[in-house]
């Protein structure tokens, strides 16, 4: 039995600064032409695809840009935390197995192509009230110019797992400084 996880990607806003335009954080390929991605979907070495119970899928890396366009007045976004919840659009609810029991796993590679602070290759899982602080520039994305968080997302699916396909959101909350 395998089981195939889809992840959804989104970005969220937890606290804007009044009178600074808001970070415009998004979730894009880390590869040139950097397009935005909305949907991810990791894939494993069952049949089409699939990620067999008690293997891992493939790593998928995306860069999460602040100011990607690179305007000014752009907010930073700080003491940003990756975090899964159930979609794209219930941000705190925390209700499906894969979610609750952490399937996904996160690995921050660096800021700007630095990998001062990252996790070393080091992957932490996250789902629900679980959350992995951004390590790199001290959780910060500035928005001055435009600036990046390389992240390594990957699926972890435990042998004890059941069969089926979910859709999950990755988000990142932040709050906003000037």
């Amino acid at each position: 039995m395998s089981t195939l996880v889809n992840r959804d990607i989104s970005t969220r806003i937890r606290v804007a600064t009044a009178g600074s335009l808001s970070p415009t954080v998004e979730w894009r390929a880390s590869t040139p032409s950097y397009t935005v991605q909305t949907a991810i979907a990791p894939t494993g070495s069952g049949y089409g695809g699939a990620i067999p119970l008690g293997t891992s899928s493939n790593v998928i890396t995306l860069r999460l840009y602040n100011n990607f366009q690179g305007g000014g007045g752009i907010a930073d976004a700080v003491s940003c935390v990756l975090a899964c919840y159930d979609d794209t659009l219930h941000q705190g609810q925390a209700t499906t197995l894969p979610v609750t029991n952490a399937y996904l796993a996160v690995s921050v590679a660096d800021y700007n192509g630095t990998t001062t602070g990252s996790d070393g290759g080091t992957y932490y899982a996250i789902g629900g009230s679980v959350k992995h602080p951004v390590p790199v520039n001290s959780g910060t994305i500035g928005g001055a110019t435009t600036n990046y968080v390389t992240i390594n997302i990957k699926i972890v699916v435990p042998s004890s797992a059941t069969q089926g396909a979910v859709t999950q959101g990755l988000w990142v909350e932040y709050t906003a400084t000037a």
